[in-house]
């Protein structure tokens, strides 16, 4: 079912971004941009036009966060995927589960730290930004349990955008260039006002504000 996104968003396919720009990438666009074997499950323009995109911040000299959530949610979508690849490897690697894969599979096992790691790595030189703290206690579990129903979002992305507002990221001088919010977020953001910074999703080629 298509989504239903009641606001102004940015085509990165059409959008040039600019030095004031600032953005806040989701976990899957990083997936995208930095591990080596994405492209097994993902789609062509997903490895393309993502990627694509964040060097052209970097080239305009903007600014890419990433949440220090954005790590423990890599790790499990890489080790899935490296399960899957070794389990299309063979039929008899086909009944292997995760668990037996982290402890049986020593040579797997250290591919799979390695791929971890050159992806973050890449992440961190394409960022040169400390990772936006992901704090979860008991208030924000609250909080979480209260905003959820009306927000739309999955519990990462709504723990992200909450990190994203508590560092300020969203302060920036003014801009006039077209800018828009996922519907979940329950605003609408309008051309023409101040102060955006965006959330690079993966809502097929767009970025979109946080408010």
């Amino acid at each position: 079912m298509p989504i239903n996104v009641q606001a102004h968003v940015i085509d990165i396919r059409q959008d040039r971004p600019s030095s004031t720009d600032q953005f806040l990438v989701d976990t899957n666009v990083w997936y995208w941009y930095g591990y080596n074997n994405a492209h097994v499950k993902a789609k062509p323009y997903q490895i393309k036009k993502y990627p694509n995109y964040l060097l052209y911040v970097r080239q305009a000299k903007g600014k890419l966060h990433k949440s220090a959530l954005s790590f423990s949610e890599l790790v499990h979508l890489i080790e899935n995927a490296e399960l899957e690849i070794f389990q299309q490897r063979s039929p008899s690697n086909a009944g292997v589960r995760l668990k037996d894969f982290r402890h049986h599979y020593p040579a797997e096992r250290q591919n799979v730290l390695i791929e971890i790691a050159n992806t973050w790595t890449q992440i961190e030189q394409l960022t040169e930004y400390v990772s936006l703290p992901a704090i979860i206690d008991h208030l924000k579990v609250t909080e979480a349990l209260n905003k959820l129903p009306q927000s739309g979002l999955d519990i990462f992305d709504w723990v992200m955008v909450e990190s994203a507002r508590s560092a300020k990221i969203t302060d920036l001088p003014p801009t006039t260039r077209p800018v828009g919010v996922r519907v979940e977020l329950g605003q609408q953001k309008q051309p023409g006002v101040d102060n955006p910074s965006y959330y690079v999703d993966d809502i097929d080629y767009t970025a979109a504000a946080i408010l």
